[in-house]
């Protein structure tokens, strides 16, 4: 779950100074949590909205963005075209659809998007990418950080708009509780201040 790892837990030291009294429990976690069950009082979901029987907000937008190591962008050379990409390894999760996506909306011609390996989650392509494997295609949200920090490199200037998006959940009942309300409150304004905005 990289959400919590990557956008989540480095912003938690300004809810920290923020809110001194509220204790957060985090749960990451690729199936659907039960409320009742689980004992969760708001949650963080990935997807299209909607949720029976839930209010549902939608928290952050995103767009997938090809990312590799500062040593492959400088390979690359500065504003390469989308074809350039023919000659690096791609690397996948398991949506392996998202590449071709990404070049049509490129105008790349002369790159096959099945080539390369593919990982069966954003973990394992994110940590192959990491060690100089190739190129990965990211979530922004994801990789947010690390652009900013130069840490990783963002070599095109065209990001795919993903069909899904991070949605604050919780039971109808929940923000009457001040705790729930004052995190609800401060993840938005964590999106706000999210640079760039995704």
């Amino acid at each position: 779950a990289g959400f919590p790892t990557h956008w989540l837990v480095p912003r938690l030291l300004r809810f920290e100074q923020a809110h001194p009294d509220i204790d957060l429990r985090i749960s990451a976690s690729y199936r659907t949590m039960d409320f009742q069950r689980d004992g969760i009082d708001i949650a963080i979901r990935h997807g299209l909205g909607g949720y029976e029987g839930l209010a549902s907000e939608r928290l952050l937008d995103d767009q997938y963005v090809p990312v590799c190591t500062p040593e492959i962008a400088a390979a690359l050379g500065t504003s390469p075209p989308a074809d350039a990409l023919a000659s690096l390894t791609l690397i996948h999760d398991v949506y392996r659809r998202d590449w071709q996506l990404w070049l049509e909306a490129a105008g790349a011609t002369k790159v096959d998007a099945t080539r390369g390996p593919i990982f069966t989650d954003g973990m394992g392509a994110y940590h192959a990418m990491k060690a100089g494997l190739g190129i990965a295609l990211m979530r922004r949200s994801f990789i947010e950080q690390e652009l900013v920090d130069g840490t990783l490199v963002a070599p095109f200037p065209i990001g795919l708009a993903s069909t899904l998006a991070y949605h604050l959940v919780y039971p109808p009942a929940a923000l009457e509780r001040p705790a729930i309300a004052a995190f609800r409150a401060w993840l938005f304004s964590e999106v706000s201040r999210t640079t760039p905005p995704v």
